[in-house]
């Protein structure tokens, strides 16, 4: 059997971008035209683009509005039709404890991007976000707007299910500050920390602890059931081979042997390489597809030299980088940046 990477974000996220790029002073036929959507009323729930497409259209949009927290700002201005789905199961759960449990259950719904968590303590809860490694390794500027627009998004639902305005206690944010932090202090009204390990909102207990007015306990359950069937169509990547990423990701510049990420999994590294093989790939493999997409992020878009590059990615010297990536590629990584900047 074939592992399949599926890696989505729901194709509705389109016209949000449409909607609030137009909104912001956009011509929406040549924005429309330049992220990929003829006609917005023709998506259907349920379809997908992947992340290069949602890298493009994210792109296209702050480019021609000039906006650098695009995340930020459309999260403020919108409801968004892309998260539609699971604001309806949120609405209609019987608690604002149990709307959260059921957004992360139901959020891949939206993406596989984010991998949704919820750690309810003595005081507070915290919503966190696991990032896809596939995910990470992609245009830095595009992975950080799609964590703020999911805060700004997770934030905004505690007022439209009370209606009533709950400030966080803390936003976490895994990546470095930005030149324009005041706007998120504006928009979160709380204590910002950066270069965090999962980007998070922590909330007090007792605004979790609220039932919400509009739950239906009928129509929750119709929706989930069909959230399930919709999930259970869906065809993401093995859990085992994203485990596997997370760890050769977390170790650079070290090296991740197979024997050691058998360890990590608590596996024997016959079991890992059977496991891998029934899903016809390997650890090689694996580490090369990661591996590789990882050194285009920091050749072309961060700006790295080849000796930095090599060193960042645990290469003995830059010419292994380059015989590794012309192998690959089959064009040098010099080469490969001309063309992508050219394009």
């Amino acid at each position: 059997m074939r592992h399949i990477e599926n890696m989505y974000f729901s194709k509705t996220l389109l016209t949000d971008l449409l909607d609030f790029g137009v909104s912001k002073g956009a011509v929406k036929e040549e924005l429309s035209q330049l992220i990929g959507i003829s006609n917005s009323d023709d998506i259907k729930y349920g379809e997908q683009i992947s992340y290069e497409q949602m890298i493009h259209a994210l792109n296209s949009t702050g480019q021609m509005i000039n906006d650098e927290n695009l995340g930020l700002h459309m999260g403020e201005a919108l409801m968004l039709k892309g998260t539609e789905y699971v604001d309806n199961i949120m609405r209609n759960s019987p608690s604002i404890e149990e709307a959260f449990r059921n957004a992360v259950n139901y959020s891949k719904l939206i993406s596989d991007a984010l991998n949704s968590k919820m750690e309810k303590k003595k005081d507070s809860t915290r919503i966190f976000f696991e990032v896809n490694p596939n995910w990470s390794v992609l245009q830095t500027d595009a992975v950080q707007q799609i964590i703020d627009l999911t805060l700004v998004c997770t934030f905004k639902s505690i007022y439209w299910l009370t209606k009533r305005r709950y400030a966080p206690t803390v936003i976490h944010l895994n990546y470095q500050s930005k030149k324009h932090r005041s706007e998120y202090y504006r928009i979160f009204d709380c204590a910002i920390k950066f270069n965090e390990e999962s980007p998070g909102i922590i909330f007090r207990n007792p605004v979790l602890d609220q039932a919400v007015p509009s739950h239906n306990t009928g129509l929750l359950s119709s929706l989930k059931e069909e959230a399930d069937s919709i999930l259970s169509k869906l065809k993401t990547e093995s859990l085992i081979i994203t485990q596997i990423k997370e760890l050769i990701l977390k170790n650079l510049p070290l090296k991740t042997t197979l024997d050691a990420a058998a360890l990590a999994l608590h596996l024997s590294p016959r079991t890992l390489q059977r496991n891998l093989s029934q899903l016809d790939t390997t650890f090689k493999k694996t580490e090369k597809e990661i591996l590789l997409t990882l050194s285009k992020k920091l050749i072309v878009h961060e700006g790295h030299n080849l000796e930095e590059v090599a060193y960042l990615l645990g290469f003995s010297e830059s010419s292994a980088l380059v015989r590794f990536f012309k192998k690959e590629m089959g064009i040098t990584p010099k080469r490969y940046k001309s063309m992508i900047q050219n394009t």
